[in-house]
């Protein structure tokens, strides 16, 4: 079918304020879907999450210790968009996924559940 899919990942962030991945996951920043957009709804939600992460330059680690999303290493970074995917609730609109809302609380809950594993 090719490459028609795209994902919106939002949320309003404690000291950070709003924080969407428009203009990224097959999505353009007025929200319509890019001519060469995701070839799947996973693939393209990943991308919506990640971008999210690194412009939030997410940062948590259990024993205290501070760690920024893009010095984590690629695997990790994999596992913890894939187990926040699963955590977010999505809307379809066309063949665009939304999250209806995304927190802080999504990332550190999988972070925790990422780095044990």
């Amino acid at each position: 079918m090719g490459f028609v899919y795209g994902a919106i990942a939002q949320g309003t962030f404690d000291n950070v304020g709003h924080v969407s991945s428009l203009g990224k996951a097959g999505v353009s920043r007025n929200g319509q879907l890019k001519k060469k957009a995701c070839s799947s709804p996973a693939s393209a939600k990943l991308r919506a999450l990640k971008s999210v992460a690194n412009r939030l330059r997410f940062r948590n680690n259990p024993d205290g210790e501070w760690i920024i999303f893009k010095d984590l290493h690629p695997s990790i970074k994999e596992a913890l968009l894939v187990e926040v995917r699963a955590r977010v609730r999505w809307e379809s609109i066309g063949f665009i996924e939304v999250t209806s809302s995304l927190h802080y609380s999504d990332f550190k809950s999988a972070y925790a559940k990422v780095a044990v594993a």
